[in-house]
Formats: structure tokens, sequence, C-alpha cells
């Protein structure tokens, strides 16, 4: 029994057309012997090394942000701290908006007839701007707001809110940070008399 011949002719037309495919370059003219070089196997491995071994660019990382407290306020008296509620704020792109704070909700406060009150953020950030307003006990939505006076406290920190008429008062103190990452809306039921 002959072997096969299948094998042999298989490998010869893998031969021929690897031959063919080494031809010519379709801008040079046929039978021409210029042409391309191969590149040898070494140089092909060597730069493959190369290239993987750059390492790949990296994005520039950013600082991180420490993100800032929610922006409530509190009034310092003699001895004592009244922290606020603290209603709508706005902080580094976050916040709550929330509605006016009626007086039986909040905790009492009581300062005598025509004092002021100073106040401050609780995490002792420098204020760039107060406003502050006052509603009467009974004014449940805060609908008949009266403008309260604001100054600059002793120091970046704090603002003195005042004087503030005899009677019970729902307190409402807006303070902006000085760095411009939020502002925040701080209410007390304030009783002056």
């Amino acid at each position: 029994m002959t072997p096969p011949r299948r094998p042999v002719l298989l490998s010869l037309l893998i031969v021929l057309a690897a031959g063919c495919a080494v031809g010519t370059s379709p801008s040079e003219p046929p039978g021409s012997t210029v042409g391309a070089s191969p590149i040898p196997v070494a140089t092909a491995t060597a730069a493959v090394a190369t290239a993987s071994a750059t390492p790949a660019p990296t994005a520039p990382s950013s600082p991180t942000v420490t993100p800032a407290p929610p922006p409530q306020a509190e009034i310092l008296a003699p001895g004592t701290i009244f922290a606020g509620y603290l209603g709508s704020y706005e902080v580094d792109g976050t916040g709550s908006d929330g509605p006016w704070v009626p007086f039986d909700s909040l905790s009492k406060v009581v300062v005598g007839a025509g004092q002021t009150v100073t106040i401050r953020f609780v995490d002792g950030t420098d204020i760039g701007e107060a406003d502050a307003v006052i509603a009467a006990a009974a004014d449940r939505t805060g609908s008949n707001p009266q403008a309260v006076s604001v100054a600059p406290g002793g120091n970046a920190a704090s603002v003195v809110v005042g004087p503030l008429p005899s009677g019970s008062w729902v307190l409402s103190v807006r303070l902006f940070r000085a760095d411009g990452r939020g502002d925040g809306t701080t209410y007390w039921a304030v009783t002056a008399g």
C-alpha cells in the first residue's frame, strides 16, 4: 500500500501560497525584487517588548477636598451655647430645602429686651455674608417676617444680630460661608423681655 499523497500536496500548496504572498507591492513593476524587506524576528520581538515596557499615561490626580459639614449655626451667650435648628442649606453642591420652622418646634432662648445675640457656624468657619429675620411666635409659616440688623462680630467667624424687640419670635439667620462653599438657614425660638 502506497502512502497517501495528500499531506505532501497540501505542504506544496502552502509553500507556493507563501511564496506568492511575499511578492511585490502594487507600486513596484512586476518582476521587481525591490521592496520592503521583512523585519527580522529578533527586531520585532524587541519592538513589542519596548512597547509593553512603556507605562501607560495616567490622568493627573486632583486634590481630595474634605466635604464641609452642614452649615448649622449657634448662639453664643455668656456661659452657654444655643444650637439652632438647621433648615434649608446648600454646601459643596448638596443640601436640603426646608420650610419655615414654627416657634413650638424649636429650642428656647431667652434674652433681655433690646439685646443682641452673637451667632457663628458650629464648626467655626468664617462668615462671608448674613441675613436675619424674625417672625412672631404665632406666625407658624413665617409669612410676615421682619428684617433684623446684622453686623460683623468680634472676628470673621461671628456676627451680631439685633437688637431684638420685646416678645416671642422665631429668629431665622442665613449665614454664607466666606470660602463660597455654601450657606445655611438656622432657626431659634427667642423670647426677648
